[in-house]
């Protein structure tokens, strides 16, 4: 079964992050955000001149990634990537111009989210369940992750695409699963997406 462009864009922006994380040995000795992450305050970022905003405990910097070749022609303007990552957790945000010809299969985008965690490498598996929702007004997908890993304790990613004015919009968040403060720290991001 040959997958889709959306699920290609999704899975690629998701696999930057999580090999950030791993790369990073994120969850070494402070596997834990800090106790005041929600409290402290927060940063706004603008993803692009004419994209959507979100909040986030970091400001989220602009990070350069090779679109695949199989996207190409597949965007009508080039794509903007956002991400922080801390000792451990991290957020990022992407936007992907699609071109108006692009047929849109966001269920597809949010099982590519899920097919490429399993791909990276030391993942022994994952529990994945997808809630349907709004973001901007738009249908979207929510998809929350348990991956389990061959060394450490288990990663939770949280992730939401939605197809808006002919953009591909994700937005991730990932700790690890036991961190106490890593629901409230997903829905406040979320939250905070805006136009």
């Amino acid at each position: 079964m040959s997958s889709s462009p959306l699920r290609r864009i999704v899975a690629f922006v998701l696999a930057a992050i999580v090999a950030s994380v791993v790369t990073r040995k994120l969850f070494g000795p402070a596997d834990h955000l800090p106790a005041d992450t929600l409290e402290r305050p927060w940063t706004a970022t603008q993803l692009g001149i004419h994209g959507f905003e979100l909040d986030a405990p970091w400001k989220l910097e602009s990070v350069s990634m090779p679109l695949p070749s199989e996207l190409a022609g597949k965007l009508h303007a080039p794509p903007v990537y956002y991400a922080h990552v801390e000792d451990a957790g991290g957020v990022m945000a992407a936007r992907f111009p699609i071109a108006p010809n692009l047929p849109a299969d966001l269920d597809g985008a949010a099982t590519g989210m899920v097919e490429q965690m399993k791909k990276t490498p030391g993942t022994r598996g994952i529990e994945s369940r997808q809630r349907e929702t709004t973001l901007l007004g738009a249908r979207a997908i929510e998809v929350t992750s348990r991956i389990d890993r061959e060394r450490g304790k288990p990663l939770r990613s949280v992730g939401i695409v939605a197809l808006k004015d002919g953009d591909l919009l994700q937005v991730s968040v990932m700790t690890m699963d036991d961190d106490p403060i890593a629901e409230r720290l997903w829905t406040r991001v979320r939250d905070s997406v805006r136009e």
